[in-house]
């Protein structure tokens, strides 16, 4: 079910983009009395990085996640209040650095961010503190009914302007859905479709229109759920195919292999997952 505007259009880039990333890297997750640790390790750059976040609940409803970024020497916190204003509503505050606790000042907020779903209508907003001068602002409704989604994403400035906005359609009939966005002052426009072809495999394509420029961009790709195979054609002449493999209890690999038709190159990627 659709909820929000970032949600339009997700089952087709789940098939043509996500985690088809180039890099090689080890990600090693442990999680314990509500304290979670990731350390990054990527030969791309042969760097070692480590983050702890330390999770508590303050009273009922508000959470307090300090996140301590080991290589950065920073320590962030993010406020999180669920079903406290109102029933379904999540309010976030975050701030910057936090560590110099000698120098705190009114400025160490960040981003103030809330989101609020009912009767079938999804909002998020965000600004930035401690002045803020615009917000961003989405909605998402089943207005229409029929499982067809609208949403309207914008930018507005605290004195009124409107900096950016767009506006998406989705409709799902059985396992096909279709999605429609205009975003760039309605000068990108955006099509795609995603489809159930058997229990196993899914299928998805997508446009993508430049109206000023006249360009035209395409991709299309096939996806196994069961093995985690997937493959995806793009119109730069390029072929990604990725596979999920499992290594054991806790430890996968996604294997990512880009192929350049024109060239005959090929560029590689492996990243491994292990949850400690």
């Amino acid at each position: 079910m659709t909820t929000y505007f970032s949600e339009i259009g997700k089952s087709i880039s789940n098939v043509l983009t996500k985690d088809l990333k180039l890099s090689d890297k080890i990600t090693i997750n442990s999680t314990a009395n509500g304290t979670k640790s990731e350390t990054l390790i990527s030969t791309n750059t042969s760097s070692l990085s480590n983050k702890t976040t330390i999770s508590r609940d303050v009273v009922d409803g508000i959470k307090a996640d300090i996140v301590l970024d080991a290589n950065v020497k920073t320590v962030l916190a993010t406020l999180t209040a669920t079903d406290v204003l109102l029933n379904g509503m999540k309010v976030e505050l975050k701030t910057g650095d936090v560590s110099k606790i000698g120098a705190l000042k009114a400025n160490v907020l960040e981003k103030a961010c809330a989101q609020y779903a009912t009767g079938g209508v999804g909002v998020k907003c965000e600004m930035a503190l401690p002045s803020p001068n615009a917000i961003s602002v989405n909605v998402c409704s089943d207005i229409l009914g029929n499982g067809t989604v609208v949403g309207v994403d914008g930018t507005v400035t605290t004195s009124g302007q409107v900096q950016s906005y767009g506006v998406a359609l989705q409709k799902c009939q059985g396992d096909t859905t279709y999605a429609l966005a205009a975003d760039n002052g309605l000068d990108r426009l955006k099509f795609g479709m995603s489809s159930k072809l058997n229990s196993d495999v899914n299928g998805a394509i997508e446009c993508v229109v430049g109206r000023s420029s006249g360009s035209l961009a395409y991709a299309v790709g096939l996806q196994n759920s069961n093995s985690g195979a997937r493959a995806v054609y793009n119109s730069q002449g390029t072929v990604d195919l990725a596979k999920e493999l499992s290594i054991c209890d806790g430890a996968k690999a996604n294997v990512v292999v880009q192929a350049h038709l024109a060239s005959k190159t090929y560029k590689t990627g492996v990243a491994f997952d292990i949850k400690a």
